[in-house]
């Protein structure tokens, strides 16, 4: 196979043949969300919704080889991406990557409640958000789950007398 520079190269053997790419990795450590929130490591998740080695991603993102290889340790090493595969060119092992996900949810609970729960009577958006915190927690885990799972879903739009007041409300069961 030739590639867009002209090179050769051969594929040496699959690395993570099974590497299946999930709908959602929830992050949940604060290690693994430093590692993915930064700028260019975030580019770089964003361009692996299919398999690169470094040398395209730099060129895509035009940075040196050497940089993106940093990032790349980095994404891989905190489990963001697999590499997946590797190919001979020139004498050298280049490395194909492919993002783990092909979207990434930040925990709520990495930053967690700051201050004392508020009262019932003040407790409206709190509450609300209270409840959409456990909602993409238990989507997170569902989507990841091994088997797949039945659900139930009821999503409703509620719009109050005044006409200015408005709320879509998403309700699930499983």
């Amino acid at each position: 196979m030739v590639d867009g520079l002209g090179a050769v190269s051969r594929p040496v053997r699959p690395v993570n043949a099974t590497a299946i790419m999930l709908d959602v990795l929830f992050i949940e450590q604060p290690t693994v969300a430093a590692a993915l929130l930064q700028p260019i490591r975030l580019d770089i998740v964003k361009r692996l919704a299919q398999p690169r080695s470094c040398p395209e991603l730099a060129r895509l993102l035009n940075l040196p080889t050497q940089q993106v290889n940093y990032h790349m340790r980095k994404l891989t090493e905190a489990g963001l991406v697999d590499r997946i595969d590797e190919r001979r060119i020139r004498g050298t092992v280049e490395g194909i990557y492919q993002a783990r996900a092909a979207s990434y949810w930040l925990s709520p609970n990495l930053v967690g409640r700051l201050g004392a729960r508020k009262t019932i009577n003040e407790a409206g958006l709190s509450y609300l958000l209270s409840l959409a915190e456990d909602l993409q927690s238990d989507v997170a885990k569902l989507a990841n789950a091994p088997e797949p799972q039945s659900c139930l879903g009821v999503s409703a739009y509620v719009e109050l007398k005044d006409g200015g007041s408005h709320s879509r409300i998403f309700v699930g069961f499983c």
